[in-house]
């Protein structure tokens, strides 16, 4: 490119435009996030004040979804680490936390729901609720 400033100008006016545009989306986006977030929330909760685990409207079948989920106990990260690392899960510390999760998961599943004993007051488990929307 030749030193026109002119076209340098030009350039820089339609970036710095698209990148305010691009910055409006992404608030407008957040936004929206935030309220399906509380409707989501509002919704789950009139659900369960009314004994519903799903019902049609529009053409389409929502329903209450719970997602059992697992985290570490902030405080004790470090003692899980140790006791996972003693148990021969070494590996799962090199990857993903969603892998630790879901491996977590299976020593539940695999021992009737239950943690094994040595991960007692390490990992906390809670319900994550959610609306799931089909097609009725």
């Amino acid at each position: 490119m030749d030193n026109n400033p002119t076209q340098l100008f030009d350039i820089a006016d339609k970036y710095l435009e698209a990148r305010d545009k691009h910055d409006e989306s992404a608030r407008a986006t957040k936004s929206l996030k935030d309220e399906l977030e509380e409707l989501e929330w509002q919704l789950i909760q009139t659900m369960e004040e009314s004994d519903l685990k799903s019902f049609k409207r529009n053409g389409v079948n929502l329903t209450v979804a719970v997602t059992p989920c697992m985290s570490p106990e902030p405080d004790r990260k470090n003692e899980l680490w140790d006791r996972m690392k003693e148990q021969g899960y070494e590996s799962l510390f090199t990857i993903h936390s969603a892998t630790l999760q879901s491996e977590i998961k299976r020593m539940a599943d695999e021992n009737d729901g239950q943690l094994p004993e040595w991960l007692d007051g390490l990992i906390k488990q809670f319900d994550r609720k959610s609306i799931q929307k089909r097609k009725a």
